[in-house]
């Protein structure tokens, strides 16, 4: 499990093979870039219970269609 950062991976494809490999999303850092991302409460709010609920298909519109750096990067996340 890891927040995202490349660092996590690298160690995690040294000690698995492919086929094992899943990536977990971390709540904490999650929401906490979520809030980053600015923009409508309501927007983020939705976009938050999706998340939480790990469904990532339904939050992806609500978050890529916004331009600002901050949302770029989040949807990179």
């Amino acid at each position: 499990m890891g927040d995202g950062h490349d660092g996590v991976g690298n160690i995690f494809k040294e000690i698995s093979n492919k086929q094992d490999r899943r990536e977990i999303l971390y709540g904490y850092h999650l929401n906490e870039n979520l809030q980053k991302v600015g923009g409508s409460m309501r927007r983020l709010k939705q976009a938050e219970k999706y998340l939480g609920q790990g469904d990532i298909e339904s939050a992806k519109p609500l978050l890529t269609e916004l331009k600002k750096e901050t949302a770029v990067n989040f949807c990179r996340f």
